[in-house]
């Protein structure tokens, strides 16, 4: 499970507007997608680092981070920690969270977020033993028996990536329109039209993507495409409001977090397909990150 800069900033955010059972909802709604079963990274999905990994000493949970610190990956034994620690947050019978102390309302934003962090790494103390980083180069696991190689590409399989490519076009098409509209001058209500244009567009190609078949095997590739476009349409709304609130000035909008969120997830596609086909035909793979990138808001 991938936990992003942003992941942390909507908890931190929660927090900072008091009810505590936002901050579970949030919580299980980051856990929703998760699997113990994912594919681990080798490599950041934002800025395309090594991951570097720590070891949690005296359990098997390992934590592999972006060096620039764009989120952590934990991999499964760490997500069904998360997991049970939610469980354990339910009041027994009611169904319902039990909230921890609400924040003072003096408490800094950067402050509530280092306390939610040291609450998390408090509870998964409590739940696998002492949880003490290791410092400097990660204990050698011992060697596992090579598994099967990965299987190859199947005849649906390779229907599914050449119906995406041209799925794909019309989303690409859909968000340069707007992007183009947005960051050239106009008037408000070209703005506003645009916008409304856009949605129409816009759930149009996402319903295109809902009626695919999907091999499943890439589900949770399409999974992620489908979080991407629908990410884009809060950040196409936000752009478009500053641009009626202020028609002559381009607002800087790259730390958004709709914008932030589905890069990652555009990124975290690719990822997905390069570990499931080691060897892809190199125009099919052209094609495939090509359209993904042209996607891709960044």
């Amino acid at each position: 499970m991938w936990l992003t800069g942003t992941s942390l900033e909507r908890i931190d955010s929660a927090l900072g507007r008091g009810p505590t059972a936002e901050v579970d909802r949030l919580l299980t709604e980051i856990l929703a997608g998760a699997a113990a079963t994912d594919p681990t990274p080798t490599t950041c999905a934002v800025c395309r680092r090594d991951l570097t990994r720590s070891h949690l000493h005296h359990s098997s949970i390992l934590i592999y981070s972006c060096p620039d610190g764009h989120g952590s990956w934990l991999d499964g034994a760490g997500v069904a920690a998360l997991q049970r620690l939610l469980q354990e947050r339910v009041a027994p019978g009611s169904g319902a969270p039990v909230p921890p102390p609400a924040p003072s309302p003096g408490v800094q934003v950067r402050g509530r977020l280092r306390v939610l962090i040291a609450l998390l790494v408090a509870a998964m103390a409590m739940l696998v033993g002492t949880i003490v980083m290791t410092s400097g180069p990660a204990p050698t696991p011992p060697p596992t028996p090579p598994g099967p190689p990965p299987a190859p590409m199947t005849s649906a399989e390779r229907r599914y990536f050449e119906e995406l490519v041209v799925v794909l076009d019309e989303g690409i098409a859909t968000r340069f329109g707007i992007d183009g509209v947005l960051k050239g001058q106009s008037s408000p209500d070209t703005y506003v039209s645009a916008f409304e244009i856009y949605l129409e567009r816009q759930d149009r190609f996402r319903r295109r993507l809902d009626d695919m078949v999907v091999p499943a095997r890439l589900q949770p590739i399409h999974e992620a495409i489908r979080r991407a476009a629908a990410r884009q349409v809060g950040f196409y709304r936000d752009f478009k409001e500053a641009r009626v609130k202020s028609p002559t000035d381009l607002p800087n909008l790259i730390g958004h977090p709709d914008l932030r969120e589905s890069d990652y997830e555009l990124h975290r596609a690719w990822d997905l397909i390069r570990q499931t086909y080691p060897v892809l035909d190199p125009r099919l793979a052209e094609a495939i990150e090509g359209h993904l990138c042209r996607l891709d808001i960044v």
